[in-house]
């Protein structure tokens, strides 16, 4: 016979296990980060060839260093700049940078400067 200590959980425990287990899990997710805790499985982009709206890049002041985000590539009369913020939104104060001037650092996941 099992004894109490080792018989399945009853109650509104149970229930909500069911419930996240059942009914809020997304389908699209491999079945690993499809828990409890939604885990985002982001894919890893290891090599870039272009800058995207919402990518961090590394900008190098004169003795200090500040990460800003993308905010538009495509700039009106110049394929080659991209404009940057500190926000990321696309009419805010910011910086417009050469887009050849950056390399995409898979290790700290960001546009860095070339040396």
């Amino acid at each position: 016979m099992r004894s109490a200590a080792f018989s399945a959980p009853s109650g509104r425990a149970n229930s909500l296990h069911s419930y996240l287990s059942l009914s809020a899990r997304p389908r699209n997710l491999p079945p690993r980060a499809a828990g409890a805790n939604f885990l985002v499985v982001k894919e890893r982009r290891d090599n870039r060839n272009s800058m995207q709206i919402g990518d961090r890049i590394l900008i190098k002041k004169a003795a200090s260093k500040e990460v800003f985000i993308l905010a538009r590539v495509d700039i009106p009369h110049s394929t080659e700049k991209a404009f940057a913020t500190r926000s990321g939104g696309d009419f805010s104060m910011g910086l417009k940078v050469w887009k050849s001037n950056y390399v995409w650092s898979a290790k700290s996941q960001m546009w860095i400067p070339r040396n």
